[in-house]
């Protein structure tokens, strides 16, 4: 029988089938081992030949670790059956696979899923199409957070730029300061009390110190210098602050204060407590942009209990300076006030803030034991309490709140390459008592103590000069008169610190610029320091 035709046929019709099931079973092996997700799909046309929907025929176990979709539950049924919000552009671009036999690649987000994919789509027979999916969700997200990495370096090179540079035109900016203050403090000394003069004069040592303060908060921030802290009374840096943004903001933003003058004393960096007022009366009224609205701002004193408040919100109980800014703005979401603080976060557009801001105050607030409690609804405004510490004043305290006129008696040897700077300190020293010899050369001044060696109580040196430096003078300075009392005043010393001078025997180290009773409190304290160590 098997010798016949009819049996050969047979025979090969059963090795045909046995291979053909073979085959069939390497298929599925290989279709269910894909690292791959892989799905067979069958295209769905309207009357008109236009692809609607789609069909799913088979798919691999890989594409159901993807996606969460159990094979039973979706074979034979339609996408949109599956995932009725299905985007069009996915339809359409799979049917024009089905439809051309010309295969696709492309990456997109699927919200449905809520992950990124990388989808490659082949046609393998007439109105069928099979998808190749790989899931690089986190592969996605790794880039994203690489590029937000590199976006923070950037922004940080930024600001790292920005010291460099207050470094660069620190030094010089503040003995241009030095004689704008120093002159005019003479000048207000020799005007009579009721002057409307003064009053002018007055509004030039304010930006004179604002100007100062600006140098300093910039090297402040690339941690060029240390915030200098002292007894802070918020009502008048309110006020100097209300008047400094007043000007730049818009008509259609009204300003209202109120501003309780009982309030007690905090202690802090003036300079950098205003950047906080600033930033945040900046944040409120680019809230409000050309629509307008209303920024308030008040001060009173408060007491926290041990009750008040969350121990999350990290006030302990005691008495504080209560500083509220407030806007009739666009207010935050839920999202933003958790992220407000995250150094580099903002919501503005590019260009219009680098969200350091309110991380720097909120670092700002922290130092000075202080916190900050925001309140704020989208559309209806944004509240942010402001608490500080308040402080009461030990003497030497009070004292440094009062303006008294300081006096000396003592012999100056006086050392900067700024004859402008010279002459300026000279003049308010010599009008408070003290004999003032300058030097504008820092070898003439050596050789001229190296000929009375005794002559001086105090030498003051700038450290920036041509031939030798402030520290250089005071080695030599100082292998002849050991017991001298020594203070070194910079515009700015990327190498002195304070540490360094008095390691090498410098009693003090102040920044420029320097009013008279600033320089007379520092030389008086080492004169006072000498003669207790001496009795």
């Amino acid at each position: 029988f098997y010798g016949t035709s009819l049996g050969r046929s047979i025979e090969a019709k059963k090795q045909t089938e046995v291979k053909l099931g073979q085959s069939m079973t390497q298929y599925r092996m290989l279709f269910d081992s894909m690292l791959n997700g892989i799905a067979l799909h069958e295209i769905i046309l309207d009357d008109e030949k236009n692809p609607v929907d789609y069909r799913f025929l088979e798919v691999n176990p890989i594409y159901e670790q993807i996606t969460g979709l159990k094979t039973k539950d979706i074979i034979g049924k339609r996408v949109l059956e599956v995932f009725p919000d299905t985007e069009s552009y996915w339809i359409n671009n799979f049917g024009k696979v089905a439809l051309t036999g010309e295969p696709i690649q492309f990456e997109e987000y699927s919200k449905d899923l809520e992950k990124s994919l990388e989808v490659f789509a082949f046609s393998p027979s007439k109105n069928q199409f099979a998808t190749i999916i790989m899931d690089v969700t986190e592969k996605r997200r790794a880039e994203e957070e690489r590029q937000k990495l590199e976006n923070q370096l950037h922004q940080i090179q930024k600001l790292e730029t920005i010291g460099t540079l207050a470094g660069g035109i620190a030094h010089d900016f503040n003995n241009i300061l030095t004689p704008i203050i120093g002159y005019t403090n003479v000048v207000l000394d020799d005007l009579p009390k009721d002057s409307p003069i003064r009053n002018q004069l007055g509004h030039v040592i304010s930006a004179s110190k604002r100007a100062r303060d600006l140098v300093q908060q910039i090297l402040t921030f690339s941690r060029q210098v240390e915030p200098s802290r002292g007894p802070i009374k918020l009502q008048t840096l309110i006020k100097e602050t209300i008047g400094l943004i007043s000007s730049s903001l818009p008509v259609t933003i009204e300003i209202a204060q109120d501003i309780d003058h009982s309030c007690g004393t905090v202690v802090g960096d003036s300079s950098q407590i205003q950047q906080v007022l600033i930033n945040l009366c900046t944040n409120a009224y680019q809230a409000m942009g050309e629509k307008g609205g209303k920024l308030s701002i008040s001060l009173r004193p408060v007491t926290v209990s041990a009750s008040e408040f969350q121990p999350a919100q990290g006030l302990s109980a005691g008495e504080y300076a209560l500083v509220t800014v407030s806007d009739t703005g666009v207010g935050m979401d839920r999202l933003t006030l958790e992220r407000m603080f995250e150094p580099f976060y903002t919501t503005k557009i590019t260009g219009k803030g680098t969200g350091l801001g309110l991380s720097i105050v909120h670092g700002i607030v922290k130092k000075h034991g202080g916190q900050i409690i925001v309140d704020s609804t989208p559309s209806q405004g944004t509240e942010m309490k402001v608490y500080f510490p308040i402080k009461q004043l030990d003497a030497a305290e009070q004292k440094e709140l009062q303006e008294e006129v300081l006096t000396g008696t003592e012999k100056i040897l006086y050392v900067d390459d700024q004859a402008e700077v010279a002459k300026i300190t000279q003049l308010m020293l010599e009008r408070r008592g003290y004999k003032i010899t300058i030097e504008t050369n820092s070898m003439a001044a050596l050789k001229k103590f190296q000929a009375n060696p005794n002559e001086y109580d105090v030498l003051i040196t700038d450290q920036i000069m041509p031939i030798l430096s402030g520290t250089e003078l005071a080695e030599e300075v100082l292998q002849l008169r050991p017991d001298l009392p020594i203070i070194l005043v910079t515009g700015f010393s990327e190498t002195v610190t304070k540490e360094v001078a008095k390691g090498i025997g410098i009693c003090d180290y102040i920044m420029k610029p320097v009013n008279a009773n600033e320089l007379i409190k520092v030389i008086q304290a080492i004169l006072a320091n000498k003669r207790l160590k001496r009795d």
